[in-house]
């Protein structure tokens, strides 16, 4: 579980992908098991699928016997945040991670 501002907050990927086993998982995706681990630790899958570079969503629906849909993943996938960083070296852009409630 996730705490926020004093509330906790159910880790939802971990809730949903532990319906398949993780080995399973990162042969579909063609990841490590370490990577699959990784995303159910923070959360949320990659930034390459909310950016579309990845399809890991679909990979995973597919495997599940449909006990997961890709529409269920990416509901849960986070979204980018733009922070704007002014500082006297000029304006700086970076990517921040905001999970969807």
């Amino acid at each position: 579980m996730f705490r926020r501002k004093g509330r906790m907050q159910v880790n939802l990927l971990k809730s949903v992908l532990s319906r398949i086993r993780v080995k399973d998982i990162a042969e579909a995706c063609g990841v490590s098991p370490t990577a699959v681990q990784r995303w159910i630790d923070t959360g949320h899958l990659p930034k390459s699928e909310w950016c579309g570079e990845t399809h890991y969503a679909s990979k995973i629906a597919g495997i599940s016997s449909g006990k997961i849909t890709t529409s269920e993943l990416l509901a849960i996938t986070p979204v980018v945040v733009r922070l704007i960083d002014e500082s006297r070296s000029g304006v700086k852009v970076r990517d921040a991670v905001a999970s969807q409630r």
